[in-house]
């Protein structure tokens, strides 16, 4: 009964997490953004993820979305969801804690970047989760296109809870990254960035 149950259970997050696979990901084509603007930035978590931190049974399906990755939504308002589910999936973006993601959004005057969380365990009747607290809030200025908010790191004791986020400053890295994936030259330019750590 144990097997099937988590048999079930790692279809059911599968099912949840191509939903999460977001369709904001900018692809590189600029002239396609219309009044979109995107946004660029990394996710880091100090101290990092120790082998074997996550639990997920090996039936999992999709274990490698979930593996070393932070969900969170972006948009113009903050979001109040905690945990990811069926009705708000849709909502959720993905990335690799460290690695730099390049997302497009409608623009606003302000967006916000909250309900950041990770996946720590599949078990057999629930799903375990680390929330990540407060939100970032993003200034748009006009006719900013590429926008850069920095490496946010969420910094947490040996208890998990968060204690600190900090915002890196790696300007240079993200141009590179940027044209490294994409190639060609962005005018990415620095976002103001204020923290809400509550």
């Amino acid at each position: 009964m144990k097997k099937r149950s988590n048999l079930f259970f790692a279809v059911f997050t599968f099912v949840l997490l191509t939903g999460c696979l977001s369709s904001k990901e900018f692809t590189g084509d600029a002239a396609a953004l219309g009044n979109d603007v995107v946004i660029v930035g990394s996710i880091e978590l100090s101290p990092p993820l120790r082998d074997g931190e996550q639990d997920f049974p090996p039936t999992t399906i999709g274990l490698d979305l979930i593996t070393n990755a932070v969900f969170f939504q972006l948009g113009p308002q903050v979001s109040g969801d905690q945990g990811i589910n069926v009705t708000n999936t849709g909502r959720f973006s993905n990335a690799k804690f460290g690695k730099v993601f390049f997302l497009k959004e409608a623009r606003h005057d302000r967006l916000f970047l909250s309900s950041s969380l990770m996946y720590k365990a599949i078990l057999r009747t629930r799903t375990d989760y680390l929330y990540f607290p407060g939100y970032i809030e993003i200034e748009v200025p006009q006719g900013a296109r590429f926008l850069y908010i920095g490496t946010i790191r969420y910094v947490r004791d040996v208890y998990d809870a968060v204690t600190k986020i900090e915002i890196v400053d790696d300007l240079d890295g993200a141009k590179k990254a940027m044209e490294k994936q994409f190639g060609g030259q962005f005018d990415l330019q620095r976002a103001k960035v204020i923290v809400h750590e509550k």
